[in-house]
C-alpha cells in the first residue's frame, strides 16, 4: 500500500473525512493528530474528550482531554462529576452545579418600628396614611395626610340646629345625622351633654341621631353621657352633642366658659360640636361662653316651613326640603344659613374652626 493510502486509511479509522484544515467529520475535532468526539460545555461551546472520560473521578474528569476551539488544551478548571455516558460537566467556579444553600434569614416577627403606630394588627405611618392620619382611624376626606394632619380640610366644626328633637321628624333627624357625620372617624364616638335639657329632648335627640346615622351607614358608639367635657374625655370623642338647654342663661354662660380651654385641642384634631336649641332655651348662652358663636336670643319658629339655603354644605345632604319645624324650634336671626325659614331667618348654620 502506498503512503497516501495509509494516511487515508488512518483518517477513516479515527472519524476523519478529508485532508483539509478541519478534516474531521461533524461531531469530531482534531486533537493530538486524531479526530475525537466533541463534548458540550455549559456555555454552549464544545471541546474534545480524553480517553478516560466517563471513568475518572470527580477531580480528574475535567483535567485531561479538554480542548478549546483554537486547539488549546484546557487546564484543570476544577472538579466535576463524570456521567455514565462519558460527558463531563464543568462549571466556571469548579463546582458541580449544585445551587448554593439559601442564606436568606427568616423574616422578623411582626413588630411596628417607631414612629409607626399599631392600629389593630397593622403598622401604619400615621404621618402620611390618609386612613390613620395622626391617629388610628382618623380618615382624611381629601385622601391626603401630611405630617399627621389632613391636607385640604378644615379641622373643627360647629353646627347650631334650631330644633330640640323632643318630637321626631325624619327630615330634622337627617339634619342632625349629617351634622354628627362631619366627624371623620370610620366608627364615630359620640358624646352627649344633657345638662338642663328635658328628658324628652335628651331621649329624642339620641333616637333621631341613631335612626339617621343608621340610614346613612355610619357606624357609631353614642353611649357616653358627658357631665363635664374635660380634655381627657374629649380626647376619646369625635363628636360632642349639646342637648337643648333650659333654665338660667347666666349659669349656661359659666358652664361654657369652663369648657372653653378644653375645646381648643378638640377642634385641632377635627372635633365636631353640635348645639341644639328649643324655644325659650339657653344653649346659645352656653355657646357664647365657650367661644363657639354669638347670636341674639333665638326666636320661636315652631311649625314654620324650613327651606334649603346652601345645598353645597354637608349638613344639607339628602334632607327633604321644605320640611316642617315640628316640636320646639327656633331661628337665629340672619346668621349665614344652611336652612332657614321662608322669611330668611336662620334655622341651621355651620361654622368651621
Amino acid at each position: 500500500m502506498t503512503r497516501a493510502a495509509w494516511v487515508l486509511a488512518g483518517l477513516a479509522a479515527t472519524g476523519c473525512s478529508s485532508l483539509v484544515s478541519d478534516p474531521c467529520e461533524v461531531g469530531y475535532v482534531m486533537q493530538s493528530g486524531a479526530c475525537v468526539a466533541r463534548v458540550a460545555h455549559l456555555d454552549g461551546g464544545a471541546e474534545g474528550m480524553g480517553s478516560d472520560a466517563g471513568h475518572g473521578s470527580g477531580h480528574d474528569a475535567g483535567s485531561d482531554g479538554g480542548v478549546g476551539r483554537d486547539g488549546t488544551v484546557l487546564g484543570d478548571g476544577g472538579s466535576g462529576s463524570a456521567g455514565s455516558d462519558g460527558g463531563v460537566m464543568v462549571t466556571d467556579g469548579g463546582l458541580d452545579g449544585a445551587p448554593p444553600p439559601d442564606s436568606t434569614p427568616p423574616p422578623d416577627a411582626f413588630v411596628c418600628a417607631l414612629p409607626d403606630l399599631t392600629c389593630g394588627e397593622l403598622c401604619v405611618d400615621a404621618q402620611n396614611d390618609p386612613i390613620n392620619c395622626g391617629r388610628c382611624g382618623h380618615v382624611c376626606p381629601t385622601g391626603i395626610c401630611s405630617l399627621g394632619v389632613c391636607v385640604g380640610t378644615i379641622e373643627g366644626h360647629v353646627v347650631a340646629i334650631g330644633h330640640d328633637y323632643a318630637t321626631h321628624d325624619a327630615a330634622m333627624a337627617r339634619v342632625l345625622g349629617n351634622a354628627i357625620g362631619l366627624g371623620d372617624a370610620f366608627r364615630l364616638q359620640v358624646g352627649w351633654y344633657r345638662g338642663t335639657a328635658t328628658a324628652a329632648a335628651a331621649a329624642g335627640s339620641q333616637a333621631s341621631a341613631a335612626s339617621a346615622l343608621s340610614a346613612m351607614g355610619r357606624p357609631h358608639d353614642d353611649t357616653q353621657v358627658v357631665a363635664d367635657p374635660t380634655t381627657a374625655q374629649l380626647a376619646t370623642l369625635d363628636v360632642l352633642v349639646v342637648d337643648a338647654q333650659t333654665g338660667s342663661g347666666g349659669d349656661a354662660t359659666l358652664t361654657g366658659q369652663h369648657w372653653a380651654a378644653n375645646l381648643g385641642p378638640f377642634f385641632q384634631r377635627g372635633g365636631v360640636v353640635v348645639v341644639l336649641e328649643g324655644a325659650g332655651g339657653v344653649s346659645y348662652d352656653l355657646a357664647q361662653g365657650a367661644g363657639l358663636y354669638t347670636v341674639a336670643a333665638p326666636v320661636t319658629a315652631t311649625n314654620a316651613q324650613v327651606v334649603l339655603v346652601d345645598g353645597s354644605d354637608a349638613v344639607a345632604q339628602q334632607v327633604p326640603t321644605p320640611y316642617l319645624a315640628t316640636g320646639s324650634s327656633v331661628t337665629f336671626g340672619q346668621t349665614p344659613a344652611v336652612f332657614a325659614t321662608q322669611a330668611g331667618a336662620t334655622v341651621v348654620f355651620h361654622l368651621t374652626r
